[in-house]
């Protein structure tokens, strides 16, 4: 794949590198892919942000490795995935049909309370 990144502490210039993703690493644990630099080390999440790095081509074999890569890099950040937040989206929506629902069931009683032992 091909990368590319701006160097913040030398001229300032973005730069372009070919790099390899792969599982078969020491610096890969429990399979989990490492992006491997030119010279041979793996490539960290803070230099991905600080560096902003981000892919120009990639290979079919090798999408699949960087979006796990990806979901771990933005995990590791704090940063939710966007099906995350499209499932805190579609939770927090309001319709018609949901404010029926609630009508319904405040009817029955509301919820149930906690049964304890």
């Amino acid at each position: 794949m091909i990368l590319q990144y701006t160097d913040v502490m030398g001229d300032g210039q973005p730069h372009q590198i070919k790099a390899e993703i792969t599982t078969d690493h020491p610096a890969s644990h429990y399979g989990i892919p490492v992006v491997l630099l030119p010279d041979g080390y793996a490539l960290n999440a803070e230099s991905w942000v600080l560096m902003s790095y981000r892919v120009l081509r990639i290979t079919p074999t090798e999408r699949p490795l960087m979006e796990s890569w990806l979901s771990n890099l933005y995990a590791m950040l704090g940063i939710p995935t966007m099906s995350a937040q499209m499932g805190r989206k579609g939770g927090q929506s309001k319709s018609d049909a949901k404010t029926q629902a609630a009508r319904e069931n405040g009817k029955k009683g509301g919820r149930p309370k906690k049964q304890e032992e």
